[in-house]
Order: C-alpha cells, then structure tokens, then sequence
C-alpha cells in the first residue's frame, strides 16, 4: 500500500521501457493483475512472493466477471455520455446487484436528466435478463414477474404492502381487498415463490475493484493506492561465465522483460498518485463533505497540473474507480468543466438550486442574479441548466 500527502511532490520520469508500453497505464486493476500474473508465468526467472497481498474480493478475478460482461456490452451499445454515467450507475451496485444510488442522486452527480438516468437503470435491468439494478428483493420479484408475463398488480400490491403480515402467516387483509384466499396463495406459491431474491447469486457477483482510497485521516485528505503485487515481484538471476551463447542472450531478455514490468507498474503507481493528488487537492472541500459542487477541473487542466500528456491522464482515468468518503466513484465523476472563469458548471447548478423559486423565475432574471455573484453566463445557458435540474427532480 502506498501513501501519498497532500503536500507532498512526486518526480517521475519515462524511460523508453515506459514510452514504449504506455497503454498499459489503461489497463484496470483486474486486467493489470492478469497482466503481471502471465508474465510471470511466461518469464521462469520471475517469480512472485508467497505472502505477497491479494486484494479482499473475493472472486473477483474469476473469467466469468460479470462486471468486465457488463461494461463491454454498453461501452460497445452506449455513447460516450451515456457510457460515463453507466460508470456511475455499475459503481453504485452491492455484490448481488442491487442499485444502492436513487436515480435522482447518479443524476445529480453525472450533471444528466433524471429520466435519460433511469432509461440506463433500465437498460441494464433488462440485459440478459438478469434484473441488475434493481432496488430490492420485492423490486427484483416485480422485475421478474414483468419479465415472465405473470405479473398481476393487484395480487402483487397485496404481497408488497402486507409483508409483515404474510410473514406472520395472517391473511386477514385480503379480505379488505375483496381477494380470495386460495387465488392468493396460488399466485404466492406458483409466482412469487418461484422468483429468485437477489439478481445475482452464487459465483456471480458485481464487485468494483477501486484503484485506491481517499481518505480523512486528521482532518486532511490521504490517498492510498494497492500495489497489486507491484513490490513482490521477484527476479531469480542466473550468473553465467565464459563468452556469450544464445542462452546468455535469453537469460539478458528475462532480465529485461523484469525490468520493464517493475518500471511499468512503478510508472502507472505513481502516475495516478499525481492525478489523484491534483483532483484531491481542487476537490478537497467535495470530497469531505464541506461543500455539495465540484470545483472547475477537467482532463485538460489535470494535464497542465501534473504535466502529464492529455493521452496519458485520459488512459490512467478511463474506467477507473477510487473509494472516496462518498463512497466509491468513477474517478472521472470528480471532474467538472468550467463554464465562465472561476465557476464550475457543477457549481453554477448549485447555486441555481439554492435561488428561491428558480423552477418559476425567468432565465433572464436567473441570469441577472448570477451576473451579480460573479456568474457571467447567458440566459441560453441558464436555460440549458435549469431545464437538466428539473428533470432531475
């Protein structure tokens, strides 16, 4: 595990192992493992400790990964909006594949309409089948009675609002409801019952590897990043006398594919500690929950901070997640553009959301009380704004 302060500075510099390999910076934490993982296993003189450290997810790098099934399906079907909130909408599903994230909130947080939102949640319900996105078991139920053709709303209505009872094993409510008894228990025992509770059972599982961490430790913000066995890679060197032979030659190329991995696996490490360090920095007063608007930075910017090329930054973010107090986030969700000097657009839509009455005053009139903050935007775009925060709500 590697730690980084806020204040403190990185010096990094390419070697041609780095310029030559750099895509490998794209690569997520469960292709990066199985990356390191065949070369070992291509190279006899690589070898990796025993009690190196695994991350604690458990099945994660099973070859079935429904997440990796997931995200090529709509990184293929999607536009690159719609891609992005995606992202966010796969981020925030527990292990069985319930939506922990109300459509209003992922809307919010991707600057996105709320009903263009749920279109996605639904989506993904419905790829393959599998209900992934639901809210809840009894959600989940719904899903796949829908799904199966059986799903009566009435008989539904009185298994979802008469739990407790059910449980209890008092059918007393149907009566309120003029249901028969015996047609009530048929649909329980022949439809409900036969519905799984969870989208996801058994192996199958969403579980979202996050890059690192940030965290609030004394009341400043700490980036951690795993290694993923980036400093338990060993080599096992072979010294050869005499003159050189085609096998000193091969024994030369182990040591220099071992020299490429760890330069590699050190550049990408400490790359990201950099990028994560500018967008921690900007975004401080965000991630701790003093403030609910991100301040302007985008890929661009994060280029200039951290003297990074624009390719390299976009390969290192690029369907990245990192555990934050908010919990865990695509990394590209940390990013908003400026919009007029010094203002965010998620800032912007902030403030809107705080003017009493925005919803019914003229953009006109918006934009005049932004122009006196500060905010010189046209009405145009007030418009354009105000419009995507009500179809938040």
């Amino acid at each position: 595990m590697v730690s980084l302060n806020l204040t403190a500075e990185t010096n990094i510099s390419l070697n041609h192992y780095i310029l030559n390999s750099i895509s490998l910076f794209k690569y997520t934490p469960k292709e990066l493992y199985k990356y390191v993982i065949d070369k070992c296993n291509e190279n006899p003189l690589i070898y990796i400790k025993d009690d190196h450290p695994l991350p604690d997810h458990s099945g994660v790098y099973a070859d079935n990964d429904i997440v990796d099934e997931i995200t090529a399906h709509f990184n293929y079907t999607l536009k690159s909006s719609d891609k992005k909130i995606m992202e966010v909408i796969i981020g925030s599903l527990s292990p069985k594949g319930f939506l922990e994230s109300s459509a209003e909130d992922i809307a919010v947080l991707t600057n996105a309409d709320r009903s263009n939102v749920q279109l996605l949640i639904d989506a993904l319900k419905d790829y393959g089948s599998k209900g992934i996105g639901c809210t809840d078991a009894v959600d989940f139920i719904k899903f796949q009675l829908t799904t199966n053709d059986t799903y009566e709303e009435t008989m539904f209505s009185a298994f979802k609002d008469n739990l407790h009872d059910i449980q209890s094993g008092s059918l007393k409510f149907l009566s309120d409801l003029d249901i028969d008894p015996d047609d009530f228990n048929s649909y329980m025992e022949n439809e409900i019952k036969q519905c799984s509770l969870y989208p996801l059972d058994g192996d199958e599982q969403i579980d979202i590897l996050p890059e690192g961490s940030i965290i609030v430790i004394e009341g400043r913000l700490q980036i951690q990043i795993e290694d993923y066995l980036a400093e338990d890679i060993v080599f096992e060197p072979l010294y050869l006398t005499g003159e050189e032979t085609d096998f000193s030659n091969q024994i030369k190329a182990y040591r220099e594919e071992y020299s490429e991995l760890v330069s590699m696996l050190k550049a990408r490490k400490i790359y990201l500690l950099k990028l994560l360090n500018a967008i921690c920095d900007i975004q401080e007063e965000y991630l701790t929950g003093n403030t609910e608007y991100l301040r302007p930075l985008d890929q661009s910017m994060l280029a200039e901070l951290t003297e990074l090329s624009p390719a390299t930054v976009s390969r290192l973010i690029s369907n990245k997640y990192i555990s934050t107090p908010r919990g865990i986030l695509p990394i590209q969700s940390l990013l908003s553009k400026e919009c007029c000097k010094g203002f965010s657009v998620s800032q912007v839509k902030y403030v809107i959301g705080n003017i009493d009455g925005y919803d019914t005053l003229s953009d006109n009139k918006i934009s005049m009380m932004l122009n006196e903050l500060g905010i010189k935007i046209s009405r145009r775009t007030v418009n354009k704004y105000k419009n995507q925060m009500l179809k938040h709500n």
